[in-house]
């Protein structure tokens, strides 16, 4: 634990390949939750709120988040 508080290094971008399996995998997660997930509107808000906690976007809370995924105002990601 030391080490990671003590680590000086800078993330670097993740490789294409990488994040080209991010999206198979956001297409498994998307399947699996249709049990879960009766309306397909609710399995898209999920999916979409989900892109947006995996984007760049500095900070996570409701409306940097909305703006990310592009909705008016933060009530869907609440």
């Amino acid at each position: 634990m030391t080490q990671l508080l003590e680590s000086t290094t800078v993330p670097t971008e993740p490789e294409i390949s990488v994040v080209q399996g991010w999206t198979t995998s956001l297409a498994d997660i998307a399947r699996r939750l249709g049990p879960d997930c009766a309306r397909a509107e609710t399995r898209q808000r999920v999916m979409t709120y989900l892109r947006g906690l995996l984007s760049p976007a500095e900070r996570k809370n409701s409306w940097p988040l909305a703006e990310e995924i592009g909705d008016v105002t933060p009530s869907g990601c609440q």
